[in-house]
């Protein structure tokens, strides 16, 4: 965990440079080592879903226990049987009768922005297909549910980082702000951001969501994919 406190442009400077450097490490990871990390990370949430619906509806004053229990359970065990067989590191795909191989890269650096409604089940979400794309991303968490966010994204850290992910491979703005968040979405080697947005005039061109929030958001079957750079190979 990046041991440093986020609160301003300099220390968001400090975190994306870390961030970044474990992203570059993580790219060179198989297909083998990033399933084991994604099934640990997903595993180790999904424990946690009812303590974290708790603090969701205690910090945010939204919202019921029971409804988020259900939504954390999607974000972790739901997705990751959805994705636990998809490929996404290296050759994907192979036709040999046509010459053409499809190799899937990651983005490198995802920026993450998480609405006050579902603070822990998109931050679950978010993490988990980005860590089975090889990515790295940084939260910039609702000010009214910081604490539930930093602390599901605490929890798929260490399980990941057990697992043998880089240590920085996930990061988060631990005072956010909205000037916090543009910075943080306009970084140049970061590819777009994921979630809620205070404001979509910020947003760059890439925005996933799992809902409707606007022309800017890519609304339907968001998920891993959206998150490789694939290249076909002749």
């Amino acid at each position: 965990e990046f041991p440093g406190f986020v609160n301003s442009p300099e220390t968001l400077d400090e975190l994306f440079t870390v961030v970044s450097a474990a992203q570059a490490e993580y790219a060179t990871f198989s297909q083998e080592k990033v399933d084991a990390i994604f099934r640990a990370a997903s595993l180790a949430v999904n424990m946690a879903r009812i303590p974290l619906a708790i603090q969701a509806v205690e910090e945010t004053g939204m919202g019921v226990i029971e409804d988020k229990v259900i939504k954390n359970s999607f974000g972790s065990e739901y997705i990751y049987n959805a994705f636990k067989d998809l490929k996404t590191c290296g050759e994907i795909e192979r036709d040999d009768v046509n010459g053409i191989v499809r190799v899937a890269e990651p983005m490198g650096v995802i920026a993450g922005v998480i609405p006050t409604t579902n603070p822990t089940s998109t931050a679950m979400f978010k993490c988990l297909i980005a860590l089975k794309t090889r990515n790295a991303i940084i939260f910039s968490p609702h000010p009214r549910a910081k604490e539930c966010t930093i602390n599901t994204c605490r929890i798929i850290l260490e399980a990941a980082v057990k697992a043998g992910a880089p240590e920085n491979i996930i990061g988060w703005i631990d005072e956010p702000s909205i000037a916090l968040s543009g910075l943080l979405i306009n970084q140049p080697s970061s590819q777009g951001a994921i979630g809620d947005l205070y404001n979509f005039k910020m947003a760059p061109s890439l925005t996933l969501g799992c809902g409707s929030w606007g022309l800017n958001s890519v609304s339907a079957n968001v998920g891993p994919m959206h998150l490789l750079n694939i290249k076909t190979v002749t």
